[in-house]
């Protein structure tokens, strides 16, 4: 098991609050900052050889859910 570069740990570490922001009836603020300017900032930086990385979420996106009986 290879471990995380700590740029992703902390990008991962600020994914919190802006998940928590998805699910709520308000303006989308935070996801809009970390899906606009963090992520692309810590993907810009250099990585640490021999790190793994986190499952990438798509923000901004809706998913139509059905009804199945």
């Amino acid at each position: 098991m290879i471990p995380p570069d700590p740029l992703r740990l902390i990008e991962g570490a600020l994914r919190l609050p802006v998940a928590v922001e998805h699910v709520l009836p308000i303006p989308p603020v935070l996801e809009y900052v970390h899906s606009n300017f963090t992520q692309p900032l810590v993907e810009a930086l250099p990585r640490l050889p021999l790190t793994a990385d986190f499952p990438d979420f798509k923000w901004l996106e809706w998913r139509k859910e059905e009804l199945r009986l």
